[in-house]
């Protein structure tokens, strides 16, 4: 399947889940082994690169990182140098890549079977969290997982959970402590911090 996106000339190519085993990035969320991404006429260049992940561990939440990029200087494009290359914002790139192709991984109970379903934080679903308040267990699951994607993401995740509910930061920590303190997110998961 292939993702175009929020920059003119994006797109991204990745297998789905039913053709290919994902990847277990963090508690609940799971991505694609690989996902391929081409941008056309970034600054004058035209960009490639496959991304790979890395599955967590025990001490560490999974990530994607480069494992080819290919830069090609367009026919108007200035010349390839390493000033030019550092004008290129792969870093940002890859993460727009990689936020389109997550996965929730659920577990059903009774049978042990895995399914996926592409959950994303919409209006409707932060009106209703915003409702139910920190100590609903659908809020701390959301809060968790924005929490565990921008670990992967490589962003600051109390800053990614701030801007994906729209409330101030002293809110959100005091979200993210409701959520620790449930379970939802283990006390030990954060930046420098184990995977729980």
């Amino acid at each position: 399947m292939c993702h175009t996106g929020w920059v003119p000339g994006y797109s991204t190519t990745a297998p789905e889940p039913d053709q290919v085993d994902y990847v277990s990035l963090a508690p609940g969320i799971a991505g694609p082994p690989w996902i391929k991404l081409h941008v056309e006429d970034i600054d004058g260049y035209d960009l490639e690169a496959r991304i790979v992940a890395t599955a967590r561990t025990k001490d560490r939440t999974g990530r994607y990182e480069i494992e080819k990029l290919c830069v090609l200087r367009r026919p108007d494009g200035p010349a390839l140098s390493s000033d030019q290359l550092r004008k290129v914002a792969v870093a940002g790139l890859v993460r727009g890549a990689v936020a389109r192709w997550w996965r929730s991984v659920k577990v059903d109970q009774e049978t042990g079977e895995l399914s996926m379903e592409d959950s994303r934080l919409s209006d409707e679903i932060v009106a209703k969290l915003k409702s139910a308040g920190p100590s609903d267990p659908e809020t701390q699951a959301w809060v968790a997982r924005t929490y565990r994607l921008a670990l992967i993401l490589n962003e600051p995740p109390t800053a990614a959970v701030e801007k994906a509910l729209g409330m101030p930061r002293s809110t959100v920590s005091t979200w993210i402590a409701a959520a620790r303190r449930s379970g939802a997110l283990s006390p030990s998961e954060g930046r420098g911090k184990a995977v729980g």
